[in-house]
């Protein structure tokens, strides 16, 4: 019988856990629209020299370049 009662219990724990940890926080204000959210620079090219050009690339880089390609 205790083992039933442990169970009915934990059970009875974990729902209440469920059920706060769903519960609503803060509601983010959302920002206006009046503004920009990315601003691209304008781009001038540049004398290499014969230099290799060094070239960097994230996976944020990348998914942001196809994610506009699609």
């Amino acid at each position: 019988m205790k083992v039933r009662y442990f169970g009915l219990l934990w059970l009875g724990v974990l729902g209440l856990f469920l059920l706060v940890a769903c519960g609503g926080g803060d509601q983010a204000e959302s920002a206006g629209t009046d503004t920009p959210i990315l601003v691209l620079p304008t781009l001038e090219p540049v004398e290499l020299s014969g230099a290799p050009l060094k070239v960097v690339a994230t996976t944020s880089i990348i998914g942001d370049v196809v994610g506009q390609v699609g």
